[in-house]
């Protein structure tokens, strides 16, 4: 990672990146229950160790410059673990739920080491009682199983020069 990024990188909210179902192993799904253990991400965290600091850790998938930023979205999903263990309790999950983390074997722009983060984001739903094993495959693969939907969840991103979700 280096020295100073030309631009500050953003580190997206992992629910940008990630699909999760912490309720079902190895299931693609139900994204509130994804969204509950978003609450445990440490986003301060990731922009220290995966951006050197550099980053704009925040909620919400645009940043305040694109036309689909979210004004009303923003402060949504701020770090409680607390609120992330109330909130999997309600929907049913129990504690010591085991799931699937897929990591990229690839280095991209917005996740610049993806078993690293992978290793954080398990670190941070294990204080919330998910217990996710992290397995990765050949990118050809691990894309073609993605589609398949065998991951229970995953590190996968986007990135455009302007924007536009299209």
């Amino acid at each position: 990672l280096g020295g100073p990024h030309p631009e500050p990188r953003t580190a997206l909210p992992e629910g940008a990146r990630a699909r999760a179902d912490v309720g079902r192993p190895g299931a693609v799904g139900r994204r509130d229950r994804g969204l509950r253990a978003g609450y445990a991400v440490d986003r301060a965290a990731r922009n220290t160790v995966t951006f050197d600091g550099q980053g704009q850790p925040r909620d919400v998938q645009f940043s305040k410059g694109s036309p689909y930023y979210q004004k009303q979205l923003e402060n949504e999903h701020r770090y409680s673990v607390k609120k992330a263990k109330a909130l999997l309790k309600k929907a049913g999950v129990a504690e010591g739920t085991e799931i699937q983390l897929w990591a990229m074997p690839v280095q991209r722009p917005y996740n610049p080491n993806a078993k690293l983060m992978a290793e954080m984001l398990q670190s941070d739903w294990a204080k919330i009682g998910i217990n996710a094993k992290i397995m990765t495959y050949e990118w050809g693969e691990y894309i073609k199983r993605s589609k398949g939907g065998e991951n229970g969840a995953m590190l996968i991103g986007w990135s455009g020069d302007n924007g536009d979700p299209d």
